[in-house]
């Protein structure tokens, strides 16, 4: 059976309008077809690139540098830097896609950015502030010497040191570190005019202080009844005439070897080495006896030391500007072995050193690293029991009670060194001598030794020329040598130089003449 067309199109009519009655749609039909997803936005790299020691970070977050240097950021988005210095640099400057000085930089991503901060050293600016004045400068004369005070210094930094100028000097006498100083290089009876500007470490100078003026005064003349060198002993030095001992004093635990400049230690027992090396220290009516190792004591360490292997070396020695006194005390080194004591000087350094006993060390007063300002006057001290150990002629200890390494007053005339009145006995048997100059450190010269008593198995007094020579105003007045038995080679002898300027009222010691007024000593010759 055939179908007419007509009814064939009237069933394709009716099954297009179920079709759409029931949601379906005609993919012939633009309207009904679905749209594409857009593109993905377009990214751009942004990476930094620290110089020196610091840290960049970004907001929007992303990049935290030194651990995280490296971002993409969406096309067109505002990134801004913050550079942050580490400890003691500073931010300098930004580098590439960014630039100047500014903490931070802002970028819009349109592109790949490399950028490089700059980190450098944070120094300080330069240091261009002048201490305050020195105020309230103040002159004191005594005898043979001017001591000068005043009050400290403000800086913004700090002070390093002062000048001391005097009105007959060219140039600073002196540049102590500590509001005080001592000039020693003075004569009787002349006024002198003082002032001080203080220094920091970076040149500045302050102005000058106010002027302070003293007329020195003559020195004193030795006590009346003063006991002579060969009068002394144990029962009238140190300690003992004060009613003292050791054992019955206090002990003083001193906080560090060296002692501060300004100390005052009177009445006390020390048990450790001590430093003296600040300068503008004194010592009375102490005992000072090492008895453990303290502060490193050591073979060849001093008992106490103004100067030298375990103080301070040369003139810019502060005890070499500002004097160091030791009187009345004791100075013991029983409690080491003879090994250990043997090269150890009881004294070492610059210092007036006044009616003290000293015993059983290596050798007695060591006298060196003077400087060239301060006089210095060694009186009534008794030297004895000095100990030895080795073989002087290899490495065995050379001892002596008395040595001068260096005296120079070439920088000031006026100054002078005084021994007087002491007991030097040297019998440790490796002695040089009881008293010998040797000019090893440093020029000799302005020396007067008088009214000593000088006993030793070798020489009492040489005096040598080598190797930095002494100079014409070396005296020797009133002194007693004692024999020192078979064997002895001498009293005195020269070596070399100009020999004594005075040589007077020398004799051999004899107890039962007047005043041990043996033989005339004969005058030692070059």
């Amino acid at each position: 059976m055939t179908t007419s067309c007509t009814s064939c199109v009237a069933l394709v009519a009716i099954a297009a309008g179920m079709l759409a009655g029931c949601g379906g749609s005609d993919p012939a039909d633009p309207a009904t077809t679905p749209a594409s997803s857009p593109p993905p936005a377009q990214k751009h790299g942004l990476s930094v690139t620290l110089s020196g020691s610091g840290s960049v970070s970004s907001a929007p977050a992303g990049i935290n540098c030194g651990t995280d240097c490296s971002e993409s950021y969406d096309q067109g988005t505002s990134v801004t830097l913050s550079a942050a210095a580490a400890s003691g640099q500073r931010f300098a400057s930004w580098g590439g896609a960014c630039g100047g000085s500014n903490s931070s930089c802002t970028l819009t991503m349109t592109t790949a950015r490399d950028v490089t901060a700059q980190f450098v050293a944070n120094t300080p600016p330069p240091d261009t502030q002048a201490p305050s004045v020195p105020a309230n400068l103040a002159a004191q004369a005594a005898a043979t010497q001017v001591n000068l005070s005043w009050n400290a210094s403000t800086d913004n930094v700090g002070v390093q040191r002062y000048e001391v100028f005097r009105d007959d000097a060219a140039g600073p006498i002196g540049q102590p570190t500590a509001t005080s100083y001592v000039d020693s290089a003075v004569s009787v009876g002349v006024t002198y005019v003082y002032r001080v500007r203080a220094l920091d470490a970076a040149g500045n100078i302050s102005g000058f202080s106010n002027p302070a003026s003293a007329t020195v005064t003559a020195p004193p003349p030795p006590p009346s009844g003063a006991l002579k060198g060969w009068q002394l002993d144990a029962t009238n030095t140190g300690l003992a005439p004060h009613g003292l001992n050791c054992d019955s004093l206090p002990l003083y635990v001193p906080a560090a070897y060296q002692l501060p400049a300004g100390t005052v230690i009177s009445g006390k027992r020390i048990e450790t080495d001590i430093g003296l090396s600040a300068g503008n220290i004194v010592i009375e009516k102490s005992c000072i006896r090492p008895r453990a190792p303290g502060f490193g004591f050591a073979k060849g360490d001093n008992v106490v030391a103004a100067a030298g292997p375990n103080g301070c070396s040369g003139a810019s020695c502060a005890s070499a500007q500002a004097t160091v006194t030791i009187r009345d005390s004791e100075i013991d080194g029983s409690s080491f072995d003879d090994n250990t004591i043997s090269h150890s000087c009881a004294f070492a350094g610059m210092a007036n050193l006044q009616r003290n006993y000293m015993h059983d060390t290596g050798s007695g007063i060591c006298f060196i690293d003077s400087g060239d300002y301060v006089s210095a006057v060694i009186e009534g001290n008794y030297v004895t029991r000095l100990r030895a150990f080795g073989d002087a002629g290899t490495d065995g200890s050379h001892n002596e009670s008395m040595t001068v390494r260096d005296f120079d007053p070439r920088v000031h005339s006026q100054r002078t060194l005084i021994v007087r009145n002491n007991r030097f006995i040297s019998k440790s048997g490796n002695d040089t001598a009881a008293f010998f100059i040797q000019p090893f450190a440093g020029h000799v010269d302005n020396v007067r030794i008088e009214g000593n008593a000088l006993e030793s198995f070798n020489y009492g007094l040489p005096l040598e020329f080598r190797p930095n020579g002494y100079g014409n105003n070396m005296r020797s007045v009133g002194n007693r040598f004692v024999r020192g038995g078979a064997g002895w080679p001498g009293a005195a002898y020269v070596d070399g130089g100009p020999g004594w300027a005075e040589w007077a009222e020398n004799y051999f010691y004899d107890a039962a003449a007047p005043d041990g007024k043996g033989q005339p000593v004969p005058v030692p010759t070059p």
